[in-house]
């Protein structure tokens, strides 16, 4: 990669107006891809009011965009997205998970981060009851802390780094989010620490710069900045609106999230158990194994290509047996139909032609038909 992000979205987060009055999302709807396969520990969490940063207990991943992300570190933090809230007034906090591509090493920049934001309201939902739970010391699942029914956006942007590279970072956010009464918030640090990239990647993200109108796009007098050990990235300098070709082109709607577990709830009867060697059978985070049956997704394309030929070869066979019955049948029938014919001829020749009168010879007389007729049989 370069060290400048390419045209399109930049900075985290990327902030939007006029979501509120967006009423035709049809065209931004897209399945949902995102498949959470968190520990299922209901263990106390441990919660650091300084950095924001929740326990973990147990090795949890997710699926989103085609890629497994390993989750590096949960947070609770101020919020920082904006316009993409669909609950009237404005979230108290954020919640937020955060992934490594699974398999992925260092010079693999690439991260991901799904973000609940969370709202004081007269009740509270399940969701914000689990996230009041971890954020106080009692037990909690993290998928309990994950919103479902609700609307989830998604959009990918990228953001330069110290190291001369640029990352890219994966975005789920629940517009909806979680709930909790005001008793509850009093509960909460008053002041939570800041939103941002956790420090636990190994880079600096860029924080401010100067942009140069060359043809280059260059960004000079870059700052790498972090507050309370969380890295802090740009966003986008002009808020873009939801009319405008990035939001368009870029960002993704899942409507009525369900959350899709690979454990659990989820039936794995059908999977199997399969050894996977990382150095075949991943590729830039991305798994190259059919869970169904074992089989790499390359061989897979080689079974089905056997398969089909194997159809190919029937429907062949079939054709060339139909032809051979319709032949033999043909044949019967042929043979039938010229004896038939040939036995009329021979019924003709001997009922016309081998008679008396065809031969030429003169009729028998009457007084020699009575003698014949008085001989005795034999003579």
């Amino acid at each position: 990669m370069g060290d400048t992000c390419l045209p399109g979205l930049q900075g985290f987060p990327v902030q939007i107006t006029g979501w509120s009055g967006l009423t035709d999302k049809v065209p931004l709807v897209t399945p949902n891809d995102i498949q959470l396969q968190f520990s299922p520990s209901n263990a106390v969490r441990q919660f650091n009011r300084s950095t924001g940063e929740i326990q973990q207990h147990g090795n949890s991943t997710f699926f989103m965009n085609g890629t497994q992300f390993t989750v590096r570190q949960v947070r609770l933090c101020k919020p920082k997205q904006e316009g993409l809230a669909s609950v009237a007034g404005n979230p108290v906090a954020e919640f937020q998970i955060w992934g490594f591509p699974v398999g992925a090493v260092n010079s693999v920049l690439e991260l991901a981060v799904l973000i609940v934001p969370v709202f004081q309201k007269p009740t509270e939902t399940e969701s914000g009851k689990s996230i009041f739970s971890v954020a106080t010391g009692n037990s909690a699942s993290l998928q309990s802390c994950i919103p479902s029914g609700v609307e989830v956006v998604k959009y990918t942007t990228c953001i330069e780094t110290s190291t001369n590279s640029t990352v890219k970072i994966s975005v789920a956010y629940w517009t909806q989010g979680a709930q909790i009464t005001q008793e509850m918030l009093r509960a909460l640090p008053q002041q939570l620490p800041p939103a941002g990239i956790p420090d636990s990647f190994g880079f600096r993200v860029l924080s401010s710069f100067v942009q140069f109108a060359d043809e280059k796009r260059t960004k000079g007098q870059r700052q790498y900045q972090d507050i309370q050990s969380v890295l802090q990235p740009y966003t986008n300098t002009v808020l873009l609106s939801t009319a405008t070709p990035e939001f368009q082109n870029a960002f993704r709607i899942i409507q009525n999230f369900e959350v899709k577990t690979g454990r659990g709830t989820q039936d794995t009867s059908a999977y199997k158990c399969v050894a996977i060697d990382r150095t075949r059978d991943i590729k830039d985070g991305k798994l190259l194994i059919d869970p169904s049956t074992g089989r790499r997704l390359d061989e897979e394309v080689q079974v089905a290509d056997a398969q089909k030929a194997e159809a190919l070869g029937k429907d062949v066979s079939t054709g060339a047996s139909a032809r051979s019955i319709w032949m033999t049948v043909c044949i019967v029938l042929g043979v039938i139909l010229g004896l038939g014919i040939l036995f009329g001829i021979v019924y003709m020749i001997s009922t016309h032609v081998l008679t008396r009168e065809g031969a030429g010879i003169p009729p028998i007389n009457a007084q020699t038909a009575a003698v014949m007729a008085s001989m005795p049989e034999g003579m």
